[in-house]
């Protein structure tokens, strides 16, 4: 959408010609509810949540990862015969294993997130499946709402000289 709300281009993002299918976007929290519950089962496996891995040793028949426990600090050393990283954009365990990425040379951009669980499944913006981009050059934004789900999500950029503080305080003029 453009600044004045008008449609620029309608891409089906679930048409084959695509390449891509409705079911990509998830609400990564049902996602870590469902492992969860699948581990519980497994004697096999342990969950070891609240630590931020701060080391990643290859050896020839297993990995070691060295992890910090965020309230005490108390650090510790697993070892597993797989590492699966799945630690966000800014991967410390993809860095490690030193596991590149392509930049497309866009300049640093921050957002506001707004996760939404909404109280009536129903509600209209955006639709299942549908994303919407508004290329506002006051304030570009984003909106879309998980497949199978009632949450949905709103991206806000950050524009210069605002702070993500500034955007989340409740006392800023305008806000609810």
């Amino acid at each position: 959408m453009g600044a004045d709300w008008r449609v620029l281009r309608r891409i089906d993002a679930g048409a084959p010609s695509t390449g891509w299918q409705h079911d990509y976007l998830f609400y990564q929290p049902d996602l870590e509810d469902v492992l969860h519950k699948a581990v519980e089962e497994m004697p096999s496996v342990w969950v070891h949540q609240a630590r931020e891995v701060t080391a990643v040793t290859q050896h020839a028949d297993r990995v070691e990862v060295t992890a910090r426990e965020t309230r005490s600090g108390a650090t510790e050393t697993f070892s597993a015969r797989y590492l699966v990283g799945a630690d966000g954009a800014r991967s410390f365990v993809r860095r490690a294993a030193g596991i590149t990425s392509s930049d497309l040379g866009f300049p640093p951009t921050r957002y506001l997130v707004i996760d939404i669980k909404h109280r009536d499944p129903g509600v209209s913006i955006p639709r299942m499946g549908e994303l919407r981009q508004v290329l506002d050059p006051a304030r570009p934004r984003h909106a879309s709402r998980w497949n199978g789900s009632e949450h949905s999500r709103t991206e806000f950029m950050i524009l210069p000289g605002e702070s993500l503080e500034e955007l989340e305080s409740t006392d800023r003029p305008g806000a609810a």
